[in-house]
Protein backbone atom coordinates (compact mmCIF):
# COMPACT_ATOMS: atom_id res chain seq x y z
CA UNK A 1 0.00 0.00 0.00
CA UNK A 2 1.05 3.57 -0.69
CA UNK A 3 1.71 5.72 2.30
CA UNK A 4 0.55 9.28 2.49
CA UNK A 5 3.66 11.46 2.40
CA UNK A 6 3.12 14.86 4.02
CA UNK A 7 6.72 16.05 3.61
CA UNK A 8 6.64 16.50 -0.17
CA UNK A 9 6.35 14.63 -3.47
CA UNK A 10 6.96 10.97 -3.77
CA UNK A 11 9.10 9.44 -6.48
CA UNK A 12 6.18 8.17 -8.59
CA UNK A 13 4.62 11.65 -8.77
CA UNK A 14 7.94 13.12 -9.91
CA UNK A 15 8.42 10.46 -12.59
CA UNK A 16 4.89 10.95 -13.92
CA UNK A 17 5.24 14.73 -14.06
CA UNK A 18 8.63 14.49 -15.83
CA UNK A 19 7.19 11.98 -18.29
CA UNK A 20 4.33 14.36 -19.12
CA UNK A 21 6.83 17.20 -19.56
CA UNK A 22 8.97 15.13 -21.97
CA UNK A 23 5.91 14.13 -24.00
CA UNK A 24 4.83 17.75 -24.33
CA UNK A 25 8.37 18.78 -25.38
CA UNK A 26 8.46 16.11 -28.10
CA UNK A 27 5.41 17.74 -29.67
CA UNK A 28 6.47 21.36 -29.20
CA UNK A 29 10.13 21.30 -30.34
CA UNK A 30 9.58 20.00 -33.91
CA UNK A 31 6.78 22.51 -34.45
CA UNK A 32 8.98 25.29 -33.11
CA UNK A 33 11.74 24.36 -35.57
CA UNK A 34 9.23 24.30 -38.43
CA UNK A 35 7.88 27.73 -37.48
CA UNK A 36 11.43 29.09 -37.21
CA UNK A 37 12.23 27.80 -40.72
CA UNK A 38 9.04 29.26 -42.17
CA UNK A 39 9.83 32.63 -40.58
CA UNK A 40 13.19 32.61 -42.37
CA UNK A 41 11.44 31.65 -45.64
CA UNK A 42 9.07 34.61 -45.32
CA UNK A 43 12.04 36.93 -44.78
CA UNK A 44 13.69 35.49 -47.90
CA UNK A 45 10.52 36.03 -49.94
CA UNK A 46 10.39 39.66 -48.83
CA UNK A 47 14.10 40.14 -49.65
CA UNK A 48 13.65 38.54 -53.06
CA UNK A 49 10.64 40.70 -53.88
CA UNK A 50 12.50 43.86 -52.85
CA UNK A 51 15.59 42.92 -54.90
CA UNK A 52 13.49 42.03 -57.95
CA UNK A 53 11.46 45.23 -57.84
CA UNK A 54 14.68 47.24 -57.49
CA UNK A 55 16.22 45.49 -60.52
CA UNK A 56 13.01 45.96 -62.56
CA UNK A 57 13.04 49.65 -61.70
CA UNK A 58 16.67 50.02 -62.81
CA UNK A 59 15.92 48.24 -66.09
CA UNK A 60 12.78 50.28 -66.72
CA UNK A 61 14.67 53.57 -66.37
CA UNK A 62 17.63 52.29 -68.39
CA UNK A 63 20.12 52.50 -65.54
CA UNK A 64 21.14 48.85 -65.82
CA UNK A 65 21.58 46.20 -68.51
CA UNK A 66 19.49 43.05 -68.47
CA UNK A 67 22.04 40.42 -67.55
CA UNK A 68 22.04 37.45 -65.22
CA UNK A 69 23.27 38.56 -61.83
CA UNK A 70 23.82 36.86 -58.50
CA UNK A 71 23.35 38.68 -55.21
CA UNK A 72 24.40 37.22 -51.87
CA UNK A 73 22.42 38.76 -49.03
CA UNK A 74 21.84 37.50 -45.47
CA UNK A 75 23.21 34.00 -46.09
CA UNK A 76 21.08 33.50 -49.23
CA UNK A 77 22.19 33.51 -52.85
CA UNK A 78 19.66 35.18 -55.15
CA UNK A 79 20.01 34.81 -58.93
CA UNK A 80 18.20 37.16 -61.32
CA UNK A 81 17.63 35.99 -64.91
CA UNK A 82 16.05 37.90 -67.81
CA UNK A 83 13.88 36.61 -70.67
CA UNK A 84 11.74 38.25 -73.32
CA UNK A 85 8.08 37.27 -72.98
CA UNK A 86 6.56 37.45 -76.45
CA UNK A 87 2.96 37.04 -75.31
CA UNK A 88 3.11 40.29 -73.32
CA UNK A 89 5.85 42.02 -75.28
CA UNK A 90 7.71 42.67 -72.01
CA UNK A 91 10.96 41.61 -70.45
CA UNK A 92 10.55 39.08 -67.68
CA UNK A 93 12.91 39.19 -64.73
CA UNK A 94 12.89 36.13 -62.48
CA UNK A 95 14.68 35.80 -59.16
CA UNK A 96 15.56 32.35 -57.84
CA UNK A 97 16.87 31.19 -54.50
CA UNK A 98 16.93 28.16 -52.19
CA UNK A 99 14.88 28.38 -48.99
CA UNK A 100 15.76 27.00 -45.56
CA UNK A 101 14.20 23.62 -46.41
CA UNK A 102 16.39 23.33 -49.56
CA UNK A 103 13.47 23.94 -51.92
CA UNK A 104 14.05 26.13 -54.97
CA UNK A 105 11.84 29.23 -55.04
CA UNK A 106 11.15 31.60 -57.91
CA UNK A 107 9.41 34.96 -58.32
CA UNK A 108 8.97 36.85 -61.59
CA UNK A 109 8.16 40.41 -62.63
CA UNK A 110 7.85 42.32 -65.90
CA UNK A 111 9.39 45.49 -67.31
CA UNK A 112 9.26 47.33 -70.63
CA UNK A 113 13.01 47.73 -70.78
CA UNK A 114 14.91 50.61 -72.28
Amino acid sequence: MLRNCSRGYILIEMLISLNILFIVCTFILPNYMLIKGERKNIEQINQAQALLSEELEHVYFGEKEMETTSIYEKETLFTIEWNYNESFGLFEGCIKWEDSFKREKKRCGYSKGS
